[in-house]
């Protein structure tokens, strides 16, 4: 398995995929819409 750079992971994934998985591009904890969800 060889590990892609970070060129063909932008190619590979969308946007939103690349932001989260490799820019820890998240919500804070707790803070979602879900969170108070009763």
């Amino acid at each position: 398995m060889s590990k892609d750079t970070k060129q063909d992971l932008k190619e590979q994934l969308s946007s939103t995929a690349y932001a989260v998985t490799q820019e820890n591009a998240t919500e804070r904890p707790f803070s979602g819409k879900y969170d108070k969800f009763l």
